[in-house]
């Protein structure tokens, strides 16, 4: 058997295993939720059975003993030529999805690549009869005919459509995208090229896999940046909660009680800074916890919390604690901000004060805890950014409710009679089994 034979036979197989190690990695890394990646994988896996086509044609290619040989240099040739058509397509399909991400795309060109595509496909189907575009001699030999030069002429049409798109939208691409997606127009020329002066040489299938490759690094580089720029914006988010459960106005009123007692009762004192503390940590705490926790510690800083605020406050707030289950779990922090948010807008502004209620109840769909207070309420039609209340602990308790245990908070409130927030934590998310 002819060494090249055997070389290009190799080649295809391990570009075609290349693919497929590609696929995996995808799979496993990213998974198929995202459209842009299960066009891409279509794109591996069809030219994976280019490859492996190719390679199974050249390894079978002057075998004349086993009959079977011609069967498979017939079937490695003809899904050889097909799937390199369904490539090109597959690629024009990728670059439509890339760049709708970033932009509107007119379908014109993908549909035109797909007509290009499918004129090659037809044109491989009616070769098998009349050898229009290469046949197999009895001594199981591949030679090209007359009409051979339309197989390469529509590739490089179908490769030309997908430059168009890629030079209309070229400003949507940042340096790395550019090169990657060029490749995949420069690299095929010049391998298709090669291919028909030098018979026998068929570097189209490097040039191919080359740049499925610089696009898996394009992809793998792009998906970094997300990560970090998510990561970014988590610390972000992390940061402005932490700042809205520890509001400045409740540090100063708290160190300010501090240092009263100091003078006044040194041990009550220190039981406040320990209190304090165990709050302080507890707030932390939250920016790393992502499991979630008993409602017993949940509880345990809500009192805290109410423990301290009541040295301000004295007998204008009162705490009624109304459990019928306390053996779930919840996102840390669900209920305690809630707490905070009553006092500080609810009763802080009302001279006689008034009562904050929670409640826990267990209903055949999971848990409702219900944080009520009788407090001055406020206008829920009112625009956000124009009154004087903070959202941000609010958004951020509905937020990690739904996303850590698929739960829910509704919030109701009146003017001068109240606010009311429910929470509701499915059995599933907050079993405590």
């Amino acid at each position: 058997m002819n060494t090249l034979f055997i070389a290009n036979a190799v080649t295809g197989l391990i570009c075609g295993i290349l693919c497929l190690i590609f696929v995996v990695c995808i799979l496993v890394s990213e998974g198929t939720k995202n459209k842009l990646n299960r066009v891409f994988i279509t794109v591996l896996l069809f030219n994976a059975g280019f490859m492996l086509s190719d390679a199974l044609s050249f390894y079978s290619i002057g075998r004349t003993e086993p009959p079977y040989f011609f069967i498979f240099n017939a079937i490695g040739c003809f899904f050889s030529l097909v799937f390199s058509y369904v490539v090109i397509f597959c690629f024009s399909n990728y670059i439509y999805h890339y760049f709708s991400t970033k932009t509107t795309v007119v379908k014109i060109w993908r549909n035109l690549s797909f007509i290009i595509c499918t004129l090659g496909i037809f044109i491989a189907c009616i070769s098998l009869g009349n050898n229009m575009i290469y046949f197999i001699d009895e001594n199981n030999i591949y030679h090209r005919q007359g009409m051979f030069i339309f197989s390469p002429g529509l590739h490089i049409m179908g490769i030309l459509t997908n430059s168009i798109l890629i030079v209309k939208y070229r400003t949507y691409l940042n340096r790395l995208e550019k090169f990657a997606l060029a490749s995949y127009i420069i690299l095929p020329i010049v391998g298709i090229s090669i291919q028909m002066v030098f018979y026998g040489y068929v570097p189209i299938n490097i040039a191919s896999t080359m740049t499925l490759v610089f696009i898996y690094i394009s992809m793998q580089a792009q998906h970094g940046r997300i990560l970090k720029e998510k990561e970014v914006k988590i610390m972000e988010s992390q940061i402005a909660i932490m700042l809205s459960q520890i509001q400045p106005h409740f540090l100063y009123n708290t160190l300010t009680t501090i240092e009263t007692f100091c003078y006044k009762d040194p041990e009550l004192a220190a039981k406040l800074v320990r209190d304090f503390s165990h709050y302080l940590r507890e707030n932390m705490d939250s920016l790393v916890q992502k499991e979630l926790v008993n409602f017993d510690r949940e509880l345990e800083h809500i009192q805290i919390y109410v423990g301290i605020e009541k040295f301000r406050f004295g007998q204008r707030l009162n705490v009624v604690y109304d459990f019928e289950t306390k053996d779930f779990m919840l996102p840390i922090l669900t209920v305690q901000p809630l707490v905070e948010n009553a006092v500080r807008y609810g009763l802080n502004k009302k001279l006689s004060g008034g009562t904050v209620t929670i409640t826990t109840r267990r209903v055949p769909e999971g848990i409702k805890i219900i944080v009520a207070d009788d407090g001055i309420g406020f206008d829920l039609n009112k625009n956000k950014k124009n009154d004087d209340r903070s959202h941000v602990g609010i958004e951020n308790v509905r937020e990690r409710l739904r996303a850590q245990c698929g739960g829910t908070l509704i919030v109701e409130s009146e003017k001068d009679k109240g606010t009311i927030c429910s929470i509701f934590i499915p059995q599933e998310g907050g079993s405590n089994e």
